[in-house]
């Protein structure tokens, strides 16, 4: 089985399963939502955040996402509804069908259909984000225009269909649902998978950035931003490396940005995409250590892939986003060092 898809895949949001113009738009599921037993959903307007709870993959069987509807497009033409992912979890395969620009096309679109058996990581990532896809409807939105997805579990003796809560506010078409917030991320992963089983080494442009878990003040930050973030960036034809970074200027002084470029040599761009090849899709499930939130973004011709390190699976709160990889620490880290003075 060839795991790589045929085709790069457009990640603008024109790319998801949409509806064609001649197809209205039912955002709001007749079909009765089966809720396991023992995990009752409030759905009433003074529904407590703290009432929420992550969905448990104990006993999981299988999953399955479907999504339909949303804002027509040039994809939606070519792509009929729905998009869907599924997990088998005894033999970890996925699956999938989504919309994908054709290889060398700005406008042209195919369905892309296939199949992969997930790693021991990727399944932890998995597990990790179900346990952080929250049973509620925070937020209490009444939104339009996006895509209706839904989420359903099975298990042995049972199947429950969740919806996400973009539409949870809504006054008509919600009596007897049951919503979940963070359904988006556990999309994100599903489709970083079915799009790469491996992080991509040959990129036009890649982007890196390296943030604080939390804001600072400016008398911490000085004229960084909110978050400290450090930006690098590579651009592979110009084999070039830029940079802005917050860092003080002497130890104890208040941070300040830093911005400079740098050529790189065949070695060190070598280097770095060895650095990519080392990243493995998934999570460690190590939630302990008090990392900073880093992601990277690769631009590679009309295509564009972002993935963030393992550690933005612990929690919905972080901010990186799906797909994860496990090395992006140590990745940055390297990446860092040919920015320092002197390199």
């Amino acid at each position: 089985m060839d795991n790589t898809p045929d085709s790069p895949v457009d990640n603008t949001p024109d790319s998801s399963a949409d509806t064609p113009p001649d197809r209205p738009v039912d955002n709001a599921p007749d079909s009765p939502v089966d809720t396991p037993p023992d995990r009752p959903v409030d759905n009433t307007p003074d529904n407590p955040a703290d009432s929420a709870h992550g969905l448990d993959p104990a006993g999981l069987d299988a999953l399955s996402i479907s999504i339909a509807g949303g804002m027509p497009s040039p994809a939606s033409k070519a792509c009929p509804d729905p998009t869907t992912y599924a997990v088998e979890m005894a033999s970890s395969q996925l699956s999938w069908r989504y919309c994908a620009r054709v290889a060398g096309s700005t406008d042209s679109y195919a369905i892309n259909q296939g199949a992969r058996t997930l790693s021991a990581a990727e399944m932890r990532a998995l597990d990790m984000v179900l346990a952080n896809v929250l049973t509620t409807n925070i937020g209490k939105t009444c939104g339009y225009d996006k895509p209706s997805e839904t989420l359903t579990l099975t298990y042995a003796d049972h199947t429950a269909t969740y919806l996400d809560d973009f539409y949870a506010g809504c006054s008509s078409g919600t009596s007897g649902k049951s919503f979940i917030h963070g359904l988006d991320t556990l999309i994100a992963l599903l489709n970083g998978a079915a799009r790469y089983a491996a992080v991509p080494t040959e990129f036009d442009l890649l982007s890196l950035y390296v943030q604080s878990m939390q804001s600072l003040d400016q008398s911490q930050r000085g004229d960084c931003q909110l978050y400290a973030q450090s930006q690098y960036s590579i651009d592979a034809a110009a084999r070039q490396l830029s940079w802005s970074l917050c860092r003080p200027p002497t130890p104890g002084a208040t941070p300040t940005t830093v911005s400079g470029s740098r050529d790189l040599s065949d070695a060190e761009l070598g280097a770095i995409r060895a650095g990519l090849a080392a990243l493995a899709p998934g999570a460690s499930g190590d939630c302990g250590a008090a990392r900073s939130d880093t992601w990277v973004a690769l631009n590679i011709g009309l295509d564009y892939a972002q993935f963030s390190s393992d550690v933005a699976a612990c929690s919905l709160d972080r901010y990186g986003s799906a797909p994860y990889v496990i090395g992006l620490d140590a990745f940055a880290e390297a990446v860092a060092k040919l920015a320092a003075p002197g390199s």
